[in-house]
């Protein structure tokens, strides 16, 4: 895996017999995870196009099981901001992930979808490294 300031998408390729996931050096610390599972999902034997590695990337970092144990519904800013960290995510992308699980998206998880992760983790997370 590299990341590469000049890209301007990420892509999965071989060089020999290594498998290579080269990103954009974007900053945007989610974005970036989310681009490296998605390749990564293109590189695994049977995954075909974007919907399958979209759906790869989704499981492997939110998977179904680990979201079901959340109490949604006392979530609370610093909660859901330490959560989005330790999965590594977009609230954006937990927000859809969680709409194709169950059908609806909570309402504080909606309340913070359109707006930048780093905003709710200034204001509202205290991460550990």
């Amino acid at each position: 895996m590299v990341r590469i300031r000049e890209l301007f998408a990420a892509n999965a390729f071989a060089v020999g017999n290594r498998r290579v996931i080269a990103v954009p050096a974007t900053g945007n610390w989610c974005w970036e995870n989310w681009s490296v599972a998605r390749e990564l999902g293109l590189l695994v034997p049977g995954q075909h196009g974007d919907a399958d590695a979209n759906a790869f990337a989704a499981d492997l970092l939110l998977p179904a099981p680990a979201l079901a144990r959340v109490d949604w519904v006392a979530i609370s800013d610093t909660g859901l901001a330490d959560l989005v960290w330790n999965l590594g995510v977009s609230v954006a992308a937990l927000a859809q992930r969680l709409d194709r699980l169950t059908g609806s998206v909570p309402a504080r998880i909606r309340a913070w979808a359109d707006q930048p992760v780093q905003r709710l983790l200034r204001r509202h997370g205290e991460p550990t490294p």
